[in-house]
């Protein structure tokens, strides 16, 4: 059904760009065509996400990365509008707090290394908005949407040891889809009448299941091999703060 609701925004949002001149009113007319933005910053995980303690209940080791996001938007005269964007979430992945993690399930064992990629994620969102104008070149803007994001959780790369050997624990890249939705708050301001800097703020949540994520265990010193499969959920929680650049069509 979201994916649906998400499909027929997109038409939505085009039309309103092609209708006649000679056939909007002034009740319906869009104040300004279109506008384009650019905009990017801080992505700081929230809650659970951004902890890294095996004290925790569900730990998501998300460390602070950034994000980058192009968006379409475009509004009528009484300040309610549509908005749609691709974005782009990057997360490093806390690999230190992840390897000592690993002792707690692993009693006996001294951590040698730890290594991971970072969590990365690639979203579509699309939305409504609400602009209220505050000075000649100032706008506040709020907006609350939905979509779909791919989320690639990272493989991690562990070395441990104790008086039997040395093992490395490898477990593979995982990649999983689901919906999530967003909230955010947004200043525009006029730098002139076609370009607008724009200082934004998001929060993201949403949960990405990965089934069956593989993990191999290798002594070193003979080769021999264990692998095991597990279920991991990505509780995806974000808070974005950032800057961009507007630009009216």
């Amino acid at each position: 059904m979201l994916r649906i609701l998400l499909i027929l925004l997109f038409p939505v949002v085009a039309f309103g760009q092609y209708v006649p001149e000679d056939d909007i009113n002034a009740d319906v007319a869009f104040e300004q065509p279109f506008f384009l933005s650019v905009r990017a910053g801080v992505s700081a995980p929230v809650e659970d996400y951004g902890r890294s303690s095996v004290s925790d209940s569900d730990p998501g080791f998300a460390n602070t990365g950034y994000y980058v996001v192009g968006q379409f938007e475009t509004y009528w005269e009484n300040g309610l509008g549509l908005f749609a964007g691709v974005r782009y979430n990057q997360n490093p992945f806390n690999e230190s707090d992840f390897g000592k993690a690993s002792l707690s399930v692993n009693p006996g064992f001294e951590l040698l290394s730890s290594q991971s990629d970072p969590i990365r994620d690639i979203m579509g969102e699309a939305g409504i908005a609400v602009r209220k104008k505050l000075s000649s070149n100032l706008y506040f803007v709020t907006r609350l949407g939905m979509g779909v994001f791919q989320n690639t959780y990272p493989g991690q790369r562990i070395r441990l040891e104790n008086q039997q050997g040395e093992y490395i624990v490898q477990s593979n890249e995982s990649q999983a889809s689901s919906e999530y939705w967003t909230a955010g708050i947004d200043l525009h301001y006029g730098l002139s009448e076609s370009v607008k800097l724009v200082l934004n703020t998001a929060y993201v949540s949403g949960n990405a299941e990965h089934k069956e994520v593989p993990q191999r265990t290798t002594e070193v010193a003979t080769g021999r091999q264990a692998t095991t499969r597990y279920d991991i959920e990505n509780k995806l929680r974000l808070f974005n703060g950032g800057v961009g650049i507007m630009f009216l069509f």
